[in-house]
């Protein structure tokens, strides 16, 4: 048993010792395989890196002539106070909701129509003359143009131009006048002042005067008038508005009627001291029983370019009955297509209530009181713009202690920047 135990023994150890030397052969041969593989992918050789990358250099780009605009003033958003609440005022009466009818309505119906003309001819004139209504030598005129004032040609009639003269489609001798084709492409920053008044009617030279004084104190390029008196039979036939525009030196004028008062034409008027080239106007909705309201358009033509400019009054009632005014305004604005313009005018509200209708709109006037004695500001003055124009800063001439009218005159310092 011992000696069969023994070989069994090393018959075993034998066994063993040929598997561990074949294993040994087998991982040799995995090793040098291994080390093939190494070669064969070895890496690439290492580059010194810098002890310090170089930064990214900043994105350049050219100076525009926007850069040396003032800074805009931040728009202030206004939250909407909730229809549904109704406090009752000191007499005890709780304010009437806004009724269903009110409200904006989705799509605007009339046709305003803006001219997007690149270019215009300009005829200046050498000398004075009467801007007759027809083309004819002789007949009844429209007034006075004098040397060197500009009026765009709207066409050409034989030996006459017909040129827009303070809103209306006037003629004079070709012969009389130098033609010249303007570009209403803006080169560079156009800066210009825009003025808006009320000036509670006008027909008696007294007040002529004193509102002249303000105009002239103000000094602006573009003003917005309302409560204009432009003919009327009180002592005599008058074209208030133009002698205003002449005595305060503006040789350009536009006129808006809105009602018929005392015998004569009653509205809003925008006075230039450079070419409008420009006009319309467009009936606004009121309440039923409520005094008529338009938005009058004009296009002026400054050196640098041509600005849009709207004037309007809206009407002074309840909250509820204005805002239909106001929508109206909005919406006949909106339909014009126009993206960058302003708007003067006695809007008879403050700005969170057109906010509420127009959201891409901006005010140049948020605190000061432009009516009554200021116990209660009332902002109802304003100058409105949207767009590529910018407003740094605004004042007031005040001269009710002149018994002028009972409003104060706001003037708005603007740039229109290049789009």
């Amino acid at each position: 048993m011992n000696i069969r135990r023994t070989i069994k023994i090393t018959v075993c150890l034998t066994a063993l010792a040929l598997s561990l030397s074949a294993c040994a052969s087998v991982s040799q041969e995995e090793k040098s395989a291994d080390a093939e593989s190494v070669i064969l992918v070895a890496a690439p050789e290492k580059t010194t890196m810098p002890a310090t990358p170089s930064p990214t250099p900043a994105p350049t780009r050219e100076p525009s002539p926007n850069d040396a605009v003032p800074t805009i003033t931040p728009r202030i958003t206004f939250v909407p106070i909730p229809q549904s609440e109704h406090t009752p005022d000191s007499r005890g009466r709780t304010p009437t909701p806004s009724p269903e009818w009110a409200t904006p309505y989705p799509e605007y119906t009339g046709t305003p129509t803006v001219e997007a003309d690149n270019a215009v001819s300009i005829a200046r004139l050498t000398e004075k003359i009467a801007v007759r209504k027809k083309a004819q030598a002789r007949g009844s005129y429209w007034g006075y143009a004098l040397p060197d004032e500009e009026y765009r040609i709207l066409a050409e009639k034989g030996d006459y131009y017909q040129i827009l003269f303070h809103g209306e489609k006037g003629y004079i001798p070709s012969r009389r006048a130098v033609r010249t084709e303007k570009s209403l492409r803006q080169e560079e920053v156009l800066q210009f002042t825009v003025g808006t008044l009320n000036i509670h009617g006008m027909n008696t030279e007294s007040r002529l005067a004193k509102i002249v004084s303000i105009l002239n104190a103000a000094d602006a390029d573009v003003v917005g008038l309302q409560e204009v008196s432009r003919r009327t039979q009180s002592g005599g036939w008058e074209d208030w508005l133009e002698r205003l525009a002449e005595a305060a030196g503006y040789p350009y004028f536009t006129f808006c009627k809105t009602i018929s008062y005392d015998g004569g034409d009653y509205g809003i008027a925008v006075i230039s001291k450079y070419p409008i080239i420009a006009d319309d106007g467009w009936k606004l909705d009121v309440a039923p029983g409520k005094e008529s309201r338009a938005l009058e358009y004009t296009r002026i033509l400054f050196p640098s370019g041509a600005v849009h400019v709207f004037n309007t009054h809206l009407c002074a009632s309840e909250m509820h009955l204005k805002s239909i005014n106001i929508a109206s305004m909005v919406h006949t604005l909106d339909a014009t297509g126009l993206s960058t313009y302003v708007v003067t005018g006695d809007f008879n509200c403050s700005p969170p209530r057109i906010f509420r209708y127009k959201k891409d709109i901006n005010f140049s006037n948020m605190e000061l009181n432009t009516f009554g004695d200021g116990k209660r500001p009332k902002i109802i003055d304003n100058v409105l713009y949207a767009g590529d124009i910018v407003v740094p800063h605004v004042e007031l001439v005040d001269a009710a202690d002149t018994g002028a009218t009972d409003h104060r005159m706001l003037i708005s310092s603007c740039y229109q920047l290049i789009p």
